[in-house]
């Protein structure tokens, strides 16, 4: 009998299993998709599951485990792990004010944080990334290596006018703490800006093992993001979806196309790879795109109640 969890977000909604893969197999797609060697603690778990909470619509992964450091410092290399160039830090530097203190929680290399420099707030950013933290710290960037609760308690904290994080909260094991975490760290008033992966997406049929631990620990979209109002002391005044890139598209039309087919196994030959390229493109003209793309956007403002704590 399977063991029936919890909700993140909300401890008496009915959950429903989704999915499921064994350590022993999320390990060989890790190799085999990305050449990404996992921790043994990983390919050793019986069964991984990914869940739904009716409620919320929040998707979460049993057992909650995240990546270590060592593991994002091997995702770093490649090159769009953390890029520079992001529709949502984009659309996030609207927000951004002159002068405004603003803090970027999962910094990376710190590339948000000079954006909104440059347009004059006073920007600082955390990253549990040891090679990225040292990697923006060479750029002269205030960027720590803490916790977003570790900063609130830090003796000279003053809080923020401005909070984001991207593609942060799907990592994390505890999505209600680390939420309020980040709201402790902003002013009554102040902006909260989340960026999330969109499972109802482009991501949502392609994401492969990066929808998976050590990587995602849940999967967001719209639903789930309208609902922390429920629970948080959030209000919500925008939310939006990334377009969807051309590329994105021939990835999405692939995976739909050949689900079992990895995008460059030696199985399928040069012949039959040029065949799938081919009715690939021909879709693509054919169809148009009825999926957002890779990321959904939720700017909150926190309300005006009693200081919550970390």
């Amino acid at each position: 009998m399977t063991d029936i969890p919890q909700s993140p977000l909300c401890a008496d909604s009915l959950v429903v299993l989704e999915d499921e893969i064994s350590g022993e197999a999320l390990s060989a797609e890790w190799k085999r998709q990305l050449g990404v060697e996992i921790p043994s603690a990983f390919s050793n778990q019986p069964l991984f599951r990914l869940w739904r909470c009716t409620r919320s619509q929040l998707r979460f992964i049993t057992p909650s485990m995240p990546g270590c450091g060592d593991f994002y410092a091997k995702l770093r290399a490649f090159d769009w792990y953390y890029s520079a160039e992001k529709w949502e830090y984009e659309r996030a530097l609207r927000w951004v004010q002159k002068d405004q203190r603003l803090l970027d929680v999962g910094c990376g290399d710190g590339a948000f944080i000079q954006m909104a420099a440059a347009k004059g707030a006073v920007s600082e950013g955390l990253e549990l990334n040891p090679s990225a933290v040292a990697h923006a710290q060479g750029k002269g960037l205030r960027v720590w290596a803490r916790l977003s609760n570790e900063h609130a308690q830090e003796p000279d904290f003053q809080p923020y006018d401005l909070v984001s994080a991207f593609q942060v909260l799907e990592h994390v094991d505890d999505s209600l703490a680390f939420l309020r975490s980040l709201i402790a760290l902003v002013k009554p008033g102040g902006k909260l800006i989340i960026g999330v992966p969109n499972c109802d997406g482009w991501g949502g049929s392609t994401g492969g093992v990066l929808q998976w631990p050590p990587h995602h620990l849940t999967w967001w979209g719209s639903a789930p993001l309208v609902y922390l109002q429920q629970v948080l002391p959030l209000r919500l005044i925008n939310l939006e979806y990334e377009p969807l890139r051309v590329s994105h598209q021939r990835d999405r039309i692939s995976a739909l196309l050949f689900p079992s087919v990895a995008p460059k196994s030696a199985t399928c030959g040069i012949l039959g790879r040029i065949r799938k390229r081919v009715l690939c493109e021909m879709t693509m003209r054919l169809t148009p795109s009825r999926a957002d793309g890779h990321t959904v956007l939720a700017v909150y403002e926190r309300m005006e109640v009693d200081a919550v704590r970390p």
